[in-house]
């Protein structure tokens, strides 16, 4: 089985992070990466499917300087009990808890929207601080769910971006 996609011709923001050797975006230079991720998730997030993989390596800037969120190889339709083929990829930094139940299990439970909205947080800290969260199990495990303690390296962020990673 495979699945053909279309070539967007650009450089994934992973890369284009590290180009800029991990130097934090603006809050108005990652808004500018967001919004449009926002708008494709809405879409697809309004036809029931999970995209269940986002990263910094699956978000293109393209040659025209647009926003396109790339691979739906893990996607997933969010009503289906048992979908015919469950792909499970973790990046760690990025999946929400009830991914690795997914991959523990073999079958989406859980997951829906918010799956994806958990990921966005993350990488929203990840562009905003130039360090990646710790991932969820560690920090279930140590029972700080805090994305990340925001003292540590003298990282500052406002309250308010704080807030609404935290949320996601």
């Amino acid at each position: 089985i495979y699945m053909a996609m279309e070539y967007i011709n650009g450089i994934s923001i992973g890369k284009e992070f590290r180009h800029r050797k991990y130097k934090p975006y603006t809050v108005e230079e990652m808004a500018d990466i967001i919004l449009p991720l926002l708008d494709a998730l809405e879409t697809i997030h309004a036809n029931s499917i999970v995209h269940s993989d986002i990263s910094p390596g699956n978000i293109i800037r393209t040659d025209k300087g647009d926003i396109v969120l790339i691979d739906m190889g893990a996607a997933k339709y969010a009503l289906d009990s048992q979908p015919a083929l469950s792909a499970s990829f973790l990046k760690p930094e990025y999946a929400a808890p009830e991914q690795y139940q997914t991959a523990r299990e073999g079958i989406p439970k859980g997951e829906g929207a918010w799956t994806d909205v958990y990921a966005v947080g993350a990488m929203m800290y990840y562009l905003l601080t130039g360090q990646k969260p710790v991932d969820v199990i560690q920090r279930l495990n140590s029972k700080n769910t805090d994305i990340a303690v925001m003292e540590k390296d003298n990282m500052e962020l406002p309250e308010q971006w704080l807030g609404l990673i935290q949320e996601a």
